[in-house]
């Protein structure tokens, strides 16, 4: 586990989406930050977001504690993209915990069958939004479990900018 800092900003930090085609519902599901030596986004990651912000509600659910997590959000500009921001520590306990995922769903008001869940381990992001009834994007990237046994996302990114593609293969069907 990441050991959090106050100050640091985002290196390599880690998404989770959902979005509710039906509904117009956006709403990352998960957002952890993994302080470094250098900050960084993934390549993509705020023309994302600026091109879902318009259309999609956004939230977070953060593995973390809000002494550290919110003003990290707040030092890397995403504070103003999520509401609400779920964080575990508030609540005691962690992801894949279904009582974190129905928080969310509860404040945006959208039932889990709308929603695609986009994250980048497959136990504590995949296996948890399929346990809802979410349809899920795993995002390959260099943090997270890459297998769970019996776990298998609906679709798979090695890109952050491929959300737009997977969100468009999910509007089709």
């Amino acid at each position: 586990m990441t050991r959090r800092q106050p100050g640091c900003a985002l290196k390599d930090g880690a998404w989770e989406h959902s979005i509710s085609p039906r509904y117009g519902h956006w709403c990352p599901l998960s957002f952890w930050l993994d302080c470094r030596r250098h900050a960084g986004w993934y390549p993509g990651v705020l023309d994302v977001l600026n091109d879902l912000r318009p259309r999609y509600r956004l939230a977070a659910i953060s593995d973390a504690q809000s002494a550290w997590c919110l003003p990290e959000m707040r030092a890397v500009g995403l504070d103003g993209y999520f509401d609400p921001i779920i964080v575990s520590g508030d609540f005691g306990y962690r992801k894949p915990d279904p009582r974190l995922f129905t928080a969310a769903l509860t404040a945006l008001r959208v039932v889990p069958e709308n929603v695609l869940f986009v994250g980048n381990d497959m136990f504590r992001d995949v296996y948890a939004a399929k346990q809802h009834g979410i349809k899920t994007v795993f995002f390959s990237s260099n943090q997270g479990g890459k297998q769970a046994e019996g776990v298998k996302p609906d679709y798979i990114i090695y890109q952050f900018l491929e959300v737009r593609q997977a969100i468009e293969f999910f509007e089709r069907q």
